[in-house]
Parts: structure tokens; sequence; C-alpha cells
């Protein structure tokens, strides 16, 4: 690696070396193993920032391992803002311009949230630059006939749609849309869903891989309506139900 050149996602300006160790980490993004490896590679560079990335990739694993009880678990959450008030701005200058809002989950900055105007327009963009997993769409609602079809959406595993007030009529359209193949998590929280709603989700094939859903302060969704989608045969995946 050359000394003291900044290493960065998987972008135009990515230098080759760092593909043999991004790859594994985003083909195995469950295991740990390919993240540690990534991190000593990081470790080597002569800059800062990447040297950071490094620590930070570390202490966001251990966070992830330990209880919520672990005596050392205020120790990593100290260590991890310090580093993401130091580094931040360099670790997410891919990202400006494009997302408003970053989240690193076990060192890589893979959540973003961004206006859906800028998703709608630049959100092929957005997965060029960095390994990007979980979008928060804003202001979606306004939007949500054209998001439906926009094919930037067939890259998120994890959509948040958390507090756009979709209600039944949004969801609606949004499940017509043809890219949301990927999508394993789906956050609904806070758009007024009732029972129809809910209904919608759980016949629709538009979410194949579903396994988690996020349905709280749901308006006037039922335990009916809830029992309709836990025993719905197009949702056999679904194994996480937070109401």
């Amino acid at each position: 690696m050359t000394p003291g050149r900044r290493i960065g996602y998987n972008s135009p300006m990515t230098p080759a070396a760092e593909s043999p160790f991004l790859a594994p980490v985003l083909a195995r993004y469950a295991d740990d193993g390919p993240r540690l490896i990534y991190a000593d590679f990081l470790a080597e560079s002569d800059a800062p920032a990447d040297r950071g990335r490094a620590e930070l990739i570390a202490v966001q694993v251990g966070l992830a391992r330990l209880p919520d009880d672990h005596p050392r678990r205020q120790e990593l959450l100290d260590r991890q803002a310090d580093l993401l008030q130091r580094f931040l701005p360099d670790w997410s200058a891919p990202l400006r311009g494009l997302a408003v809002g970053f989240e690193f989950r076990r060192g890589l900055l893979d959540a973003v949230s961004v206006d859906a105007p800028t998703f709608l327009a630049r959100g092929d963009e957005l997965f060029r630059c960095a390994p990007v997993r979980r979008v928060r769409l804003l202001d979606a609602t306004r939007h949500v006939d054209k998001l439906a079809f926009c094919p930037a959406l067939g890259h998120v595993r994890e959509l948040d749609l958390c507090g756009n007030d979709l209600g039944n009529g949004g969801v609606n359209v949004l499940l017509r849309s043809p890219y949301l193949g990927r999508v394993e998590d789906l956050d609904l929280s806070f758009n007024g869903l009732c029972d129809g709603g809910v209904r919608l989700i759980a016949r629709t094939p538009a979410l194949p891989r579903l396994r988690s859903l996020a349905l709280p302060d749901s308006g006037q969704a039922s335990a009916d309506g809830l029992a309709a989608l836990a025993a719905s045969p197009r949702r056999p995946g679904l194994k996480a139900l937070a109401v």
C-alpha cells in the first residue's frame, strides 16, 4: 500500500489493493472475521484517518458482542464517540452532498439518511460511493409514486421510512415497486397504518426476502391485522415484528 494514501470505499478512487479486503466483508456481512482482517489492513496506513477506521472496526465489533450491562461497554462507547468526533468528516467525505446523516455499524459506513429528491436524482451514485445497506428516506410521502419506481431501491437491504406518515395509500403505492426484492428489513414506524395497510404487507409479492418489520404506532392496526401478517404464506421469512 502506498504510504499515506487515503483508503476509500468502493468508488473510482478506491486503491485496487483494498478490494481483496473489503469484498469479503461485504460478501460475509454477518461475519466479524473479514472485518477484523480489513482493520489490520487499514492499521498499516500512515494516514491517521485510516488507522482510526481500523480502531473503529475493533471498537464497534466489540460493542456488538458485549451485553448492555457489561462493565467495559461504557469505555468502548466513549472511544467510539471520540473517533467519530475526530474523523467523521473524513470518513463521510465520499457521501458529502448525497446523504444528510451517517451511521457506522461494525466499522462500515453502511447506514445513511437521504432526502427523497436526492435519492431519486443520485441514488445510484450513493451506492457507488459507499457500501450502503440501510437507507432512511426523508420526505418520502410527497415522492412515493416516483420512489416506488426508482431503480436505486434495488440496492437497498434495509429500508427505513419511519415517520413519513405514508398511511395505507402510500404503502400501497410503495408495494407496487419492482425494486424491493433485496429488502430484508423494513421500518414503517409512525406511518399511520391500519389493518388494511398491514394486510397489504401480508399479501404483497414485492418483499420476498423480508425478515424484519417495524410497525410501532401504526394507527388503527389491530391484533387481527397482525395475525393475518403472521399467518401469511407470502411472509415465511419474517422472523422479527416490532409493534
